[in-house]
């Protein structure tokens, strides 16, 4: 009966501890850590009136109210959502080049909430949307290619990255390739 009692004992604490050290250990998986990356925006637009390219962090908590967003209110002069989101504003005019986020800006430690910032959008940015002011899009929000959400985990980027964005007639669109995903 003792011996079998040891034994009931050393097998819980086997089919306890197991599991505990391996979630400790875990499967070498490189933790999800979001980066700052050079967003450079090229455009390739025909118009002759500027376009105003809105950069803005966007936490996991907001990112639903971000893909439903209508493009044509955000840019109404009393848009509310515009006026108080902390964000970088790029303007381009016939003829300019490309205009760079750098990934040493500043907004980056707004957006991310590091040293433990923390805003009405969550703990921190886990996207950056960039939202265009140029014509009339898809009105089905879901569709407008004037707003782009890049995703900041180093899953998608390596660290530092830069990325491709061009600003084209038909709106925007990444022209840098992800990382290949793990299954």
């Amino acid at each position: 009966m003792f011996g079998r009692v040891k034994w009931m004992q050393a097998a819980l604490v086997t089919l306890i501890a197991v599991p505990m050290l391996s979630g400790l250990i875990g499967c070498g998986a490189t933790p999800e850590r979001m980066g700052r990356y050079d967003i450079v925006i090229t455009p390739a637009v025909a118009g002759a009136t500027p376009i105003e390219v809105d950069l803005v962090g966007v936490s996991n908590d907001q990112k639903a109210v971000w893909d439903s967003l209508n493009v044509d209110q955000y840019f109404l002069p009393s848009s509310q959502r515009r006026q108080g989101e902390i964000k970088k504003t790029m303007v381009f005019t016939p003829g300019s080049g490309p205009q760079t986020l750098s990934k040493t800006d500043p907004i980056w430690t707004q957006w991310l909430g590091e040293n433990a910032r923390k805003n009405d959008r969550g703990t921190g940015a886990r996207f950056v949307y960039l939202i265009a002011a140029m014509g009339r899009g898809d009105t089905t929000t879901a569709l407008d290619t004037r707003k782009v959400a890049i995703p900041l985990s180093n899953k998608f980027w390596n660290n530092g990255q830069q990325i491709e964005v061009a600003l084209t007639d038909a709106g925007l669109r990444v022209m840098s390739a992800q990382k290949p995903q793990k299954n």
